[in-house]
């Protein structure tokens, strides 16, 4: 058993089978105490990798997400994955007495699947709206292909091309509609919606094929019967221009002309279809323009057989008259055509009708010279020379036509160019912030304004070739915008699912904002507001490791967080870092001063609930304390003082419990006083009195020095200088007086001699008096009251 568990990270299965032959259960095995360290490392690492996992199965699903398909199957997967994955976390949350490590992974794999959970959630719902958006997709283009056949039921070719595509996209509409009437979408009430609408839109134009059909049936039948009488006509023309000159009479060339044009439209028309998917053919209307210079072919035909010389030359003066007059007409509105593309395109035509059929009445008269009078053979000159003046004019209106719609073609290429570079772009960049920001610039900047104009220029000369064009480059440039805002969206909100340091509220909040935002700027600011609010509550988050700040500081830390910008926080976190371990590194020196534990962890609380200035002063205010103490301890210690080892116990036990100057300073005047005790017995000693016990025991009662000089003066019978001591004694104890007035009063007993040393009794009962009152006015104003400190309050009891 051992041996196989050496073999590498547990699985449950490992775990499993590597106890199962004890007949005990996974969970059993894990639930017992005292259980192989080694054993423990590796059911850590089972679920780290288990987390892994659900941190791997999260990422993938923001992947492919372009193939509905795929995101499906993806989704899918996560799911069953998440099954497996909570089966596990709830074994592993089975196990009793778990250790602090144990439950640390247990709660990062169950924050791990918390966030697989949210994101199988999201992609459900984008999957949705994605299967919605491609329904309406279908819905719209199963419309349009209603409204070609309807808007073609007047063509012939172009119908029959309409009914080819609609028949098979036809095949495609039903092959979706079966993918998604499932009862997963039909849950979705906005699908199952849309389901219905698009079932009646396949309904709708399997009938429509059929209607357009019988439509096209019809028209051929009609436009082919046209076009052969039109034939058989126009070679009858041409047999009459054969076989006589006099049938060239104005007119009737030109008629024939118009009726071979006319026939050639049909070859274009029917060619056009052939050559381009979006042609329109107009071979109804083009047929009706063949029937009606068939008429006209024919009836000359019949006026000509009826004509004499006479008839003729009139027919000739009248035409000619008929072209100067035309074109005379043109010539004036030459001058002052408007700048519209239609009417100058209508204008071009009209005017190179009425120049050729001016060259056919001059051709034809001057191939009929030996009928013709000299009035016509004039008015034919007259007729001639206009028709190169006309020319010029014809020129100026092209060129001027030419300039306009080059002008607009030109910038049209241009955008249109533009906007395929910038759809590429987007496509190419979509996991690139900064290009993806700037094409979306390009479009919100300059695309879509230069679009704008371009297309009011359009509407404004009536370029109605480069309306649909105009139209489609919008509809691209649009687009290209939402794609590219759904793009810059995506990756704003891959940054919104890495920001560990925010809350739920404000990550749902941050959703909200960016799915409502359509624009560039709302998208940036919304960007680096998640980026400025992750990192200050990580900085908020990262002065909880800074355990030796004062409240004071940290709070001055969190209101410098928030006025700083987020490129200057990693400044303040390590100045705040710093003061952190100036202030460890004087909490450490603690250790090393002569105090109580107890002590030691009040002054290390007291250090860090200072700023660091007031810590490092409150520091050396101690090592004061502390080398005061040291300095005592070696009075205390000194042999030559001769203080007994039990009361030397006694004060350096006193010594370690003292924590301020005040107690310092008393226990080294015990010391000095021990010391003048032991000066004192000494003294006794020496003398031959009998009451030596008596005077050592009253010294060892006394505790100043003064007290006991004066015990030792007294059992010397100077009755003078005991009064003296005994009074310095008690002034010194008066902690009411100050140290001046103290002075003063002693340096006057001082200088009593025993005439007058009844005055030293006077002095010390006035100023005990005055030290009783002052004590008095102390205890009822300052003792208890909250506008001083302890230590102020003994640091005035020094000084009074």
């Amino acid at each position: 058993m051992k041996k196989s568990v050496k073999r590498g990270i547990f699985t449950t299965s490992v775990i499993t089978t590597s106890f199962g032959s004890m007949g005990v259960t996974t969970t059993a095995i894990i639930n017992k105490n005292n259980l192989d360290p080694e054993f423990l490392e590796k059911l850590i690492a089972e679920i780290k990798a288990k987390t892994q996992e659900a941190i791997h199965e999260y990422e993938n699903l923001n992947k492919n997400k372009d193939s509905l398909k795929i995101f499906k199957q993806n989704i899918d997967k996560s799911e069953q994955k998440l099954s497996e994955l909570e089966s596990k976390f709830n074994e592993y949350n089975s196990i009793k007495n778990k250790s602090s490590d144990i439950k640390k992974v247990i709660d990062d794999f169950k924050e791990s699947l918390n966030t697989l959970k949210d994101n199988i959630s999201n992609a459900k719902t984008e999957y949705f709206q994605k299967v919605d958006d491609d329904i309406k997709l279908n819905i719209n283009a199963a419309n349009e292909l209603i409204e070609k056949l309807n808007s073609n039921q007047d063509s012939v070719d172009t119908l029959q091309h309409a009914i080819t595509e609609a028949e098979n996209k036809l095949n495609d509409f039903e092959d979706k509609l079966n993918n998604y009437d499932n009862e997963e979408h039909k849950n979705n009430e906005t699908i199952s919606q849309n389901l219905d609408i698009f079932k009646e839109a396949i309904k709708t134009l399997r009938n429509e094929i059929s209607k357009s059909n019988q439509k096209y049936t019809a028209n051929k039948q009609t436009f082919d019967q046209i076009v052969e009488n039109a034939k058989q006509t126009s070679n009858a023309a041409i047999k009459k221009l054969r076989e006589t000159s006099k049938i060239n009479v104005p007119g009737l060339e030109e008629a024939y002309n118009n009726l071979a044009i006319a026939l050639n439209e049909v070859a274009d028309a029917k060619q056009k279809v052939k050559d381009s998917k979006i042609h329109v053919d107009n071979l109804t209307e083009v047929a009706q323009k063949v029937k009606n210079a068939e008429n006209k072919v024919k009836d000359l035909l019949e006026l000509i057989n009826k004509l004499n010389d006479e008839q003729l030359n009139s027919k000739y003066l009248e035409e000619i008259e008929s072209n100067i007059d035309e074109l005379n007409q043109k010539n004036s509105e030459a001058e002052v055509v408007q700048d519209n593309v239609t009417k100058l395109s209508e204008f071009i035509e009209e005017f190179k009708e009425k120049i050729n059929a001016a060259k056919e009445t001059t051709n034809v008269i001057d191939s009929n010279s030996s009928t013709v009078t000299e009035q016509t053979k004039t008015k034919n000159n007259e007729l001639k020379l206009l028709i190169p003046q006309s020319q010029e004019h014809l020129k100026k209106v092209e060129d001027k036509l030419n300039k306009i719609t080059a002008e607009i073609q030109g910038e049209l290429f241009t955008l249109q160019s533009n906007a395929q570079d910038n759809k590429q772009s987007i496509e190419e960049n979509k996991d690139n912030f900064e290009q993806l920001s700037k094409d979306l610039d390009n479009i919100e900047q300059n695309l879509a304004n230069s679009v704008s104009n371009l297309k009011q220029k359009i509407e404004k000369v009536d370029y109605q070739n480069l309306f649909k064009p105009i139209n489609d480059l919008q509809s691209l440039i649009e687009s290209n915008k939402n794609k590219a805002l759904e793009n810059i969206k995506g990756l704003i909100l891959e940054e919104l699912n890495k920001a560990q340091h925010l809350k739920q509220d404000q990550i749902q909040e941050f959703k909200n904002k960016i799915n409502a935002a359509n624009t560039l700027e709302e998208l940036k600011t919304i960007k680096q507001k998640i980026q400025e609010t992750n990192s200050k509550q990580e900085a908020n988050e990262f002065v909880k490791q800074l355990n030796n700040l004062s409240d004071s500081e940290i709070n001055e830390y969190i209101k410098s967080v928030d006025g700083t910008n987020t490129d200057d926080l990693s400044n303040l976190k390590e100045k705040y870092s710093k003061i952190n371990e100036q202030k460890s590194q004087l909490i450490s020196q603690i250790n090393d001063l002569d105090f109580t534990d107890e002590h030691k962890n009040q002054f290390k609380k007291e250090i860090k609930q200072k700023n660091l200035a007031d810590a490092q002063n409150h520091l050396e205010n101690i090592k004061k304390i502390n080398d005061l103490k040291q300095q005592i301890k070696q009075y205390i210690n000194d042999p030559a003082n001769k203080i007994p080892d039990d009361k030397k116990s006694l004060l350096k036990n006193e010594l370690l419990n003292a924590n301020n100057i005040l107690d310092v300073e008393n226990i080294h005047r015990k010391a000095q006083v021990e010391k003048a005790k032991q000066s004192a017995i000494e003294e006794i000693n020496k003398l031959t009195v009998n009451n030596k016990d008596e005077l050592i025991n009253e010294i060892n009662q006394k505790d100043n020095e003064d007290e006991v000089m004066a015990v030792v003066a007294k059992a010397k019978g100077d009755l003078l200088q005991t009064a003296k001591l005994e009074a310095e004694g008690k002034i010194k104890k008066l902690k009411f007086i100050s140290q001046n007035e103290k002075n003063k009063i002693i340096s006057e007993i001082k200088q009593k001699n025993n005439e007058n040393k009844s005055d030293i009794t006077k002095l010390i009962n006035d100023l005990s008096a005055k030290n009783t009152e002052k004590e008095t006015i102390f205890n009822e104003n300052i003792a208890n009251s909250e506008l001083f400190n302890p230590e102020h309050i003994q640091e005035k009891l020094r000084s009074c």
